[in-house]
């Protein structure tokens, strides 16, 4: 089942803001961007406390698509370099931001 936390970003001279409730630390970030074709890195550039999961922060690289007036940036995570790796994965986490155009 997904988790969904409302929220606005801001992009602006390459520059990018996540907004949401204050009662939801778990969601943020802001700093720099820069993408190249259908991808995108974004840089956070803030201190964070250890008691979440960080990968609820804007940060990192993205897959870039978009629909419409809908932008939807996929999290992309590095292949593992466990040795050996895991016999089986019973769960996939993927986290992804859908964001509509509202200007």
């Amino acid at each position: 089942m997904p988790s969904i936390y409302p929220i606005t970003i801001t992009f602006e001279n390459e520059k990018y803001k996540v907004s949401s409730d204050p009662a939801s630390k778990e969601v943020g970030g802001s700093g720099t961007y820069s993408s190249n074709g259908s991808i995108g890195n974004f840089n956070d550039e803030n201190i964070w406390q250890a008691n979440f999961d960080w990968n609820m922060i804007l940060k990192g690289e993205y897959e870039i698509r978009s629909n419409g007036n809908d932008l939807i940036l996929i999290k992309r995570f590095k292949a593992s370099t466990q040795t050996p790796p895991p016999a089986v994965t019973i769960v996939q986490t993927y986290y992804k931001y859908i964001l509509k155009k509202v200007k």
